[in-house]
């Protein structure tokens, strides 16, 4: 038996919705990318993107299930800072429906994409150049600075972006149910050749394993036993341990909850 938002809460998360409908097609906001996955988006291969749902589920013990025959099974306690309130589930899926109702980024919602940039000469805040931005430099696509230095992407302001995506859907799942196509459309590439492997063959960096992610060796390729998706996700864990911390409770092994943000770009100032 699932535990329904109370009369007031769903008022509540109506109100927001009704909000975000409002401002489809108006309302920005940025986040954050590596140099890798700014490429990616240029080139059209990202699509997709995850982020840590935030606060993270937890689990508040177990309940008795009538809907089940009285199986214990898992209370899901997600605390929405949007609704205000707590809301217990024992339908995970269920809850995580409502945690995507409750997001952000609902379709029609703009991005602005923050990267690592540089100001190059004077520019006052706001000013427009008639070559757009040629004062601006970016370390995805630009090897030096010139002369100026390079500063993190949490700094960008808005008028210093260049990238702009939109919004087509949101949904809530774990990290772990990452599948083969969803890893291509976050603009992971598998390297197909590295030190020690034969031309043409399949050699990427680490496999998974029964016991976790493990060294993918070349003679693993000739075997042929391990399947092309799970390379694919492998690659795709520690992309996800190099941002999140392979020990932290946001790494791949904790399979936290996250926001998957499908979007197209839309806007790219050259």
């Amino acid at each position: 038996m699932t535990a329904h938002p109370s009369r007031a809460q769903q008022n509540r998360l109506r109100t927001f919705e009704r909000s975000v409908l409002r401002a489809q097609g108006y309302a920005e906001l940025p986040l954050l990318y590596r140099e890798e996955m700014v490429k990616a988006i240029i080139a059209g291969d990202k699509t997709e993107t995850r982020r840590p749902l935030k606060p993270q589920p937890v689990v508040q013990g177990v309940v008795r299930d009538a809907g089940r025959w009285g199986e214990a099974v898992p209370a899901w306690l997600w605390r929405s800072p949007r609704l205000d309130a707590g809301l217990c589930h024992t339908d995970a899926d269920a809850m995580a429906r409502l945690a995507a109702r409750a997001s952000r980024y609902q379709p029609g919602t703009r991005i602005w994409v923050r990267e690592t940039f540089a100001v190059v000469g004077n520019r006052c805040k706001g000013e427009r150049f008639e070559n757009g931005h040629g004062h601006v430099r970016y370390r995805a696509t630009w090897t030096k600075a010139h002369g100026s230095s390079w500063r993190p992407s949490i700094h960008m302001p808005r008028w210093a972006a260049r990238l702009f995506l939109v919004v087509k859907s949101v949904r809530v799942e774990r990290v772990q149910d990452i599948d083969q196509k969803s890893v291509i459309a976050e603009g992971v590439s598998i390297p197909v050749t590295k030190e020690g492997c034969e031309p043409g063959m399949v050699c990427p960096l680490v496999r998974i394993g029964p016991d976790g992610l493990l060294p993918y060796l070349p003679k693993d390729a000739k075997i042929g036993e391990w399947k092309v998706e799970d390379i694919y996700r492998a690659e795709y864990a520690v992309l996800w341990d190099k941002i999140y911390g392979k020990d932290s409770a946001l790494g791949w092994k904790a399979n936290p909850w996250v926001e998957v943000i499908q979007h197209d770009l839309v806007e790219h100032l050259q």
